[in-house]
């Protein structure tokens, strides 16, 4: 979830970078309103996406308030949604290294046996023949 959000964002500088047929509607706009404008359409598919992956809705709301603060103004709520995303990230992190660990264990935790096979020298099946 970490990654797609920030290649989302990361999409909006790329394309005004290299506007292509976007262009015109970027020239249009001018290049800052283009990005706070995209940045915010962005910020909106990643809410949905964390939405549906159980995201709290307080970092949500705290998103909405700092959609079109300029990125130099000093803000309580920017720094308030920096430190609810930087323990979110920390969470989605900490479950990672959990998911590798339990999957490192589960793959070389137990002993190899190899061909060894219990052998039954007199095996009773009285029970079945009769």
């Amino acid at each position: 979830m970490i990654m797609v959000a920030t290649q989302n964002f990361r999409s909006v500088d790329r394309l005004l970078a290299a506007p292509g047929r976007a262009g015109a509607q970027v020239e249009t706009m001018g290049h800052d309103a283009a990005r706070a404008f995209l940045r915010y359409q962005v910020s909106e598919q990643n809410r949905w996406y964390f939405e549906r992956f159980y995201m709290t809705p307080e970092i949500i709301r705290l998103g909405r308030l700092i959609d079109f603060v300029p990125p130099a103004a000093s803000s309580p709520e920017r720094d308030t949604f920096w430190r609810f995303h930087g323990a979110y990230s920390a969470v989605e992190l900490l479950k990672l290294a959990l998911g590798f660990l339990l999957a490192g264990r589960l793959i070389f935790g137990r002993k190899r046996i190899g061909n060894q096979v219990d052998v039954v020298d007199e095996a009773d099946h009285s029970h079945i023949d009769r």
